[in-house]
């Protein structure tokens, strides 16, 4: 992102909505390696490698949508 990192966004969210952000699942997407787990990210849930296969987005995706993949 041109402006700000991913965790300076997320606090963003945290800070300006919390209420609406809080039920949403954060799927992180980092660069090869990147020694970040999705533990390590406050409010992560996924995180996928790039470059990212679009077969391993969607059944992430479709994982935290409650569908099966």
């Amino acid at each position: 992102m041109p402006r700000m990192t991913g965790d300076e966004f997320y606090r963003v969210l945290q800070k300006d909505h919390a209420d609406t952000w809080a039920r949403i699942p954060i799927i992180v997407a980092t660069a090869k390696g990147s020694p970040k787990s999705p533990s390590q990210i406050p409010g992560a849930v996924e995180r996928i490698q790039k470059p990212m296969d679009l077969d391993e987005l969607f059944r992430v995706v479709e994982k935290q949508c409650g569908r099966p993949a």
